[in-house]
């Protein structure tokens, strides 16, 4: 386990990669903003607070999921998978766990998210990832 969290601060791939990854999810969405309003969009009116509720959920979702959630599919897991199986049946061998594992998502809303998309977008997300 210990070995699992020294990885955590492993530099594998040049800074300016990390650089990449943290920036795009800033980037796309303020140039779709940018695209809105020169279509004719109105200009978002925010409040100091909505940009700290937009901060404090991109906090969340990296701690929460891209820490301790990947940590264990894809830290954990997939590795020894990978020992047994090629990468497409391990991501599927995980899918099957990470269905269920997110079942009160589809739960909460049934009738945003219907079970057969839910699903497609699990294992396919299961096999981007891995």
């Amino acid at each position: 386990m210990l070995g699992l969290l020294r990885q955590l601060g492993r530099w594998r791939v040049n800074p300016a990669w990390y650089g990449v990854a943290l920036g795009v999810p800033l980037v796309v969405p303020g140039l779709a903003l940018w695209a809105a309003v020169a279509a004719g969009a109105p200009v978002p009116g925010w409040e100091p607070a909505d940009l700290l509720q937009v901060a404090g959920s991109i906090v969340v979702t990296i701690v929460i999921v891209g820490i301790f959630e990947e940590l264990g599919w894809r830290g954990f897991l997939l590795p020894r998978l990978q020992r047994d199986y090629r990468a497409l049946p391990a991501a599927l061998i995980i899918g099957l766990a990470w269905f269920p594992w997110h079942l009160p998502e589809l739960v909460s809303d049934p009738g945003q998210r219907p079970l057969t998309p839910f699903a497609v977008y699990i294992f396919s997300q299961s096999v981007l990832l891995a």
